[in-house]
């Protein structure tokens, strides 16, 4: 049995269609934007999402797709338990909890689908039959409506005439053109679409917005300029959680109106390094995460400024997650070219995540003093370089360690400089020639993973595991190759 706070999550978790990944950030956000969760004493919703899905885990009702050994202990996807899934789906439905379309027969009995509040649809195509729209448009009373379906290359009419919905999931379905429909839906609390355009001054109407999600249909940027959100976006004072590929926040000290500050939004992500300044960062002030995606041209010279003195990490000391993605960077240049000054982290951050920087490993200091720091991930020449040496003490409580893409040759290291590393994993990297043989002694360490690298990468680590039996390490060595082979 389920304490009653528990049940309406266990429920909820029956909207996403079977062997759906749930991203557990996204199902936290829903559940806060829904009103199933409520602060708890002395913790924020936010937290109390978290503490849900962590018992929800333990019971085994939901599965976490990777396990991750830092302390929040919350992984990026999660999936209802396949034992559970038919009582989960058959007591929603008896408690008319959500409505679930997955084909044109589930309309037969329309007059049972009236009375729901939240509507899900597991094939988006439903939405194109105009007995579905006439259907919901019947339904004035709908709270929720996500669209879980394949993406679809063409449009599709979506009925948004709900004039009570809070929540709308629709990034499986990509609009040409923005819904206009939208910003007249001001109960909405949750907003996630595809859209390649710009984004109306209009959704300023929008003010109980918490959740705003642009996603991109288009990948590739058609122009070097940056595009910007409206003005009208520092309106949306409830915000907390703000993810808009491709679009950055516009500098509001133009408008000379000091009541443009979003002094509730957590996160930020997908925007470029136009929206990672002091004079507009500092309208953010309780933000926590941040992901900037720099989408530069193949010869381009990026400064990375926001990471010099006096920039992000005077302003946000507190701030716990960074994530910094390159997308075409330029592989030729050298590291020098991309700053010429030292960098800088927030100094309480607990996770890092770099790709495509091109770094010096020189600027790995900057990292290895962090006191927090529990998880770091360099990709895709995050670093460049092939001489990686580290210094005594660092990284104090770096638990996780993700090496993957990197042109890195030799890492000189000792047990002492990551005396809390519980996971290794190195991927792609060809031309590393060992891991430190001194790995084999970190007493925390659990987990070693090797993909696709030189096969004397691990031999000294072996040897180290089969001399000394106190070594508890598990080793995962993986060769491409060889699945192949047996396939």
């Amino acid at each position: 049995m389920l304490p009653q706070y528990l049940k309406a999550c266990f429920l909820y978790m029956g909207v996403f269609p079977k062997k759906y990944k749930i991203p557990c950030l996204k199902v936290s956000n829903l559940w806060i934007s829904e009103g199933i969760l409520e602060p708890g004493e002395n913790k924020s919703v936010e937290a109390m999402g978290d503490r849900c899905l962590s018992r929800l885990a333990l019971r085994s009702v939901i599965l976490y797709d990777k396990l991750t050994f830092t302390s929040k202990r919350i992984p990026k996807t999660s999936r209802l338990h396949f034992t559970f899934r038919n009582l989960c789906v058959n007591e929603a439905h008896r408690e008319k909890f959500f409505c679930v379309i997955k084909k044109y027969a589930d309309f037969s009995f329309p007059e049972k689908l009236n009375s729901q509040n939240r509507l899900c649809f597991h094939n988006n195509i439903v939405l194109g039959f105009e007995e579905v729209h006439s259907w919901m448009e019947s339904i004035p009373n709908a709270r929720s409506l996500l669209c879980f379906g394949p993406k679809q290359p063409y449009p599709i009419a979506l009925y948004l005439g709900f004039r009570l919905l809070k929540v709308l999931d629709a990034v499986s379905i990509r609009f040409y053109e923005f819904p206009l429909q939208v910003v007249k839906l001001v109960h909405l609390k949750y907003l996630a679409i595809t859209y390649d355009g710009e984004i109306p001054s209009s959704i300023s109407c929008l003010w109980n917005l918490e959740v705003f999600i642009v996603s991109r249909h288009n990948n590739i940027k058609r122009s070097n300029l940056p595009v910007y959100l409206p003005i009208e976006i520092w309106k949306l004072h409830k915000l907390k959680h703000l993810e808009c590929m491709g679009l950055d926040l516009p500098d509001p000290s133009s408008a000379d109106d000091y009541s443009l500050v979003l002094e509730n939004l957590l996160t930020l992500s997908g925007v470029t390094a136009h929206s990672v300044k002091v004079g507009l960062l500092a309208r953010i002030p309780n933000l926590k995460k941040i992901g900037i995606k720099i989408e530069s041209a193949h010869d381009s010279v990026e400064t990375f400024s926001f990471l010099g003195v006096d920039q992000l990490a005077t302003l946000y000391e507190e701030i716990e997650s960074f994530k910094c993605v390159v997308v075409y960077p330029s592989l030729i240049r050298s590291p020098e070219n991309v700053t010429s000054v030292p960098i800088h982290f927030p100094l309480f951050l607990k996770k890092i995540s770099l790709s495509g920087c091109g770094f010096s490993w020189s600027y790995v200091h900057a990292m290895g003093d962090l006191p927090n720091l529990e998880t770091l991930k360099l990709r895709w020449y995050a670093f460049c370089g092939p001489v990686w040496k580290t210094s005594d003490w660092d990284f104090p409580r770096l638990k996780y360690l993700l090496l993957e893409d990197l042109d890195l040759k030799w890492w000189d290291s000792i047990r002492d400089h990551f005396p809390s590393l519980v996971r290794l994993v190195i991927r792609h990297c060809y031309n590393l020639q060992e891991i430190p043989r001194d790995f084999a002694h970190i007493k925390s360490l659990r987990m070693v993973e090797v993909d696709d690298c030189r096969k004397q990468v691990t031999v000294e680590i072996e040897k180290q595991r089969k001399r000394y039996r106190n070594i508890k390490s598990e080793l995962r060595v993986r060769f491409s190759a060889d699945a192949e082979k047996a396939k």
